[in-house]
């Protein structure tokens, strides 16, 4: 007893030296328990920060980096008001084993995968729990599963390899935004005022959703692929109440709506039909013990092959609206999901005052309806009549339960007490009367995107600006959203169906953003376009000098030099395309370069687009020029046959030979040598006994070589480097 009361003093204690909220950062490959927690300076893993009772309080994050941060038991954490938000630091994909609660409040977790691979739990043990004590806990856009992949599980994988998902007592529990599954179990709220919404349950073999506490919410789930049947030991249930003798029996203020509990939706290959794997006896939506009081279940969709469609036992002052029940279509048995409203005779309720109105559905057990319940405006479809399936509804071979223009179930229903919307998130009313069943159907033409958006890449520092082009045939007034979206994204709707959205990244905006879905409505039909932008750290910059276009004449030298600005601290390379044969580039390793051109008799003529590039592998650029080298043209008598032999030319001594021509040997004439201007800086008459001709102490430049007798001029150009 001392022992733990000094371990509650320092606790306190350690508290009042932490007033302000804090951001820490765990790393498991590279992190210390022992350190202060700080970016530069991360906690090992979560598990470890948990099981050292590191001090947290309100308003404190905790970014989780790559790698499995272990099994975390979190106790003794209560918070109140903003509470502590775990989540992965963005571009990092952390994994959570395992979490349990025990005497703990107001924690969210955003963005984490909870996967039990290694954990040793059993079909039946769940990897999130929570103790009564635990309350006002949040997982948002998280992942649990007990494995990546199932496709490949028999049935005695099944049972070996899957473990539930989250089963947790405390009240006011919000699960949104996540997927859970290959579990066995997939989702238990016991406790009051909790909501699920926005979830996708895929794959499961147990229950999908037990919501045992009162006032709770169940909205816009998907709930699909139920495999294996094992009804002795559980009768699956995509939706499941209960209260047992010893329990306050009502269950109360629950509402159920905008969910899809499909049976099976994967493919159903050979190797699912030889190992038996489809969940046949799934039941919809059904309390079983206790009574349901004051439920609204609507615009849901159930499909499946048990009779329990929806099913409350029970029931009073309930409300079932606009659902779809039917038999999934790879079903032809009689055994027709219903819409069931009975006395409990388990524990002894009567059904009395519930109103079950503008349903779809294969049966409704009218015989079972208090007197005081009001039936109306509901489609019962013939199970032994396929016809009325391919009448009602779009394509129900293909799970396609929107209706037909001819359905009769269009402008069938009664307008009281209707939803907002329809399943579809489109309005419940398209014309002045409600379609019966969960989908509205529209003559509405949805709007077109004239410019999908493909993923995205930019640079930290870097604006990048997207536009947006949504045309409607139909007219209608044009609205953009945008989920997703960082916090230096931002949507400017135009109001015409044209907008933009505009990044910032700024210094540490580094990361993946995925699932940015931009949406556009005209008030019945919503279209999304997804896509994801990838910000690359910033590696400065890099910019070539440009270069003009060249000129040069045949047997002239042209050397050019590359100069380059770079902010970066990689290695930069020079490459050249398209150069012409007598051009030569030089890479100096450090940003600068030379190219050496120098075309011969014969080399005359036009080359275009010489392409220069500088990258230091990942940043770089490049510059285009042409080179135009135009025909050394000799003068009048001019010999075109026979030229003057230099050498050696290019000479870098300063020094050349000239071989005297056969043609003039033994004749008078006189040499020149000419300056790049024209202009003679040596002359000399030679006799006929010369044949070859030495000049010294040539300083660099071009020059041009005369010989004139009395019949002929030669010319030769020659370069001292």
């Amino acid at each position: 007893m001392i022992r733990s009361i000094i371990s509650v003093l320092i606790i306190t204690i350690i508290a009042v030296s932490q007033t302000t909220a804090t951001e820490y950062y765990c790393d498991p490959v590279n992190g210390n328990i022992s350190n202060n927690g700080s970016h530069t300076n991360p906690w090992s893993s979560f598990a470890d920060v948990v099981q050292a009772n590191k001090t947290l309080i309100d308003g404190d994050v905790i970014y989780l980096l790559d790698g499995n941060h272990g099994r975390a038991y979190i106790s003794n954490y209560l918070f109140g008001g903003a509470g502590v938000i775990v989540k992965a630091l963005n571009g990092h994909d952390p994994v959570i084993t395992t979490i349990q609660f025990s005497n703990s409040s107001n924690w969210t977790f955003q963005d984490i995968k909870i996967e039990g691979i290694g954990s040793g739990l059993p079909k039946d043990g769940f990897m999130v729990t929570s103790d009564l004590s635990s309350n006002y806990l949040t997982f948002d856009n998280c992942i649990i599963q007990s494995a990546e992949s199932s496709s490949s599980w028999t049935k005695d994988d099944w049972y070996s390899n899957s473990m539930g998902g989250i089963d947790i007592r405390g009240h006011h529990i919000v699960v949104e935004n996540c997927t859970i599954k290959n579990t066995y179990h997939a989702l238990f709220l016991r406790g009051n005022n909790s909501r699920a919404s926005n979830n996708l349950i895929d794959n499961f073999a147990g229950d999908a959703i037990r919501g045992l506490g009162d006032f709770s919410v169940f909205e816009f789930n998907t709930v699909r692929d139920c495999y294996i049947d094992d009804y002795a030991l559980n009768h699956d249930d995509a939706f499941q109440a209960y209260r047992v003798n010893g329990q306050e029996l009502k269950m109360e203020g629950i509402i159920i709506r905008n969910n899809k509990f499909l049976l099976f939706e994967d493919e159903i290959t050979q190797f699912v039909i030889d190992n038996d794997l489809i969940g046949n006896l799934m039941q919809g939506i059904i309390i079983t013990d206790g009574y349901a009081d004051g439920w609204i279940v609507e615009n849901n969709l159930v499909v499946n092959d048990h009779s329990h469609g929806i099913s409350l036992y029970g029931a009073r002052n309930c409300r079932v609206q606009n659902n779809t029940v039917v038999q999934h279509p790879y079903y032809t048995d009689i055994d027709v999901p219903w819409v069931l409203i009975a006395d409990n005779s388990k524990t002894g309720q009567a059904n009395f005052d519930n109103i079950i109105r503008n349903n779809i559905a294969t049966k409704f057990t009218t015989w079972t309806y208090a007197i005081s319940n009001i039936f109306e405006n509901n489609i019962d479809i013939n199970e032994n009549n396929p016809v009325e399936y391919t009448d009602l509804f779009a394509d129900y071979a293909n799970l396609d339960f929107h209706l037909k223009q001819s359905s009769a179930a269009v402008d069938y229903g009664n307008n009281a007490d209707l939803p907002a919307t329809d399943l579809d998130g489109n309005p419940r009313v398209f014309n002045s009367v409600v379609d019966a069943g969960a989908y509205e159907f529209s003559e509405n033409t949805p709007p077109i995107y004239m410019t999908p958006i493909p993923d995205q890449v930019v640079e930290e520092g870097q604006e990048l600006t997207l536009y947006i082009l949504v045309t409607d045939v139909d007219g209608n007034a044009l609205s953009f959203s945008c989920s997703g979206l960082p916090p230096f994204g931002f949507l400017t709707d135009n109001g015409d169906g044209t907008g933009t959205i505009t990044f910032l990244p700024g210094e540490g905006d580094a990361g993946i953003y995925s699932n940015i879905s931009l949406s556009v409505t005209d008030g019945y039909t919503t279209v999304t376009d997804q896509f994801s932008l990838t910000v690359n750290a910033a590696q400065g910059t890099l910019t070539i000098t440009p270069l003009s276009n060249q000129t040069i004449q045949e047997l002239e030298v042209l050397n050019l030099s590359l100069s380059s600005i770079y902010s970066g601290s990689g290695t930069l390379v020079f490459t050249g395309n398209n150069m012409p044969s007598f051009g030569t580039l030089t890479d100096k390793g450090n940003g600068t370069a030379t190219i050496r051109l120098a075309p011969q008799k014969g080399d005359w003529g036009a080359y275009s687009e010489i392409n220069i590039k500088l990258t230091d592998g990942i940043l770089s650029d490049s510059i285009v020029f042409d080179l135009l080298v135009e025909e050394l043209v000799l003068g009048i008598g001019d010999v075109m046959g026979s030229k003057l032999l230099v050498y050696p030319n290019p000479s870098n001594t300063g020094n050349i030979s000239i071989l005297v021509p056969e043609d003039i040997k033994g004749t008078e004439y006189i040499l020149e040598v000419l300056n790049s201007t024209g202009q003679p800086i040596y002359s000399n008459k030679l006799g006929s006994s010369s044949e070859i001709i030495k000049l010294n102490n040539l300083i660099s430049g071009i020059y041009i070589l005369q010989i004139t007798n009395k019949n002929r001029i030669y010319h030769s150009r020659f370069i001292i480097d």
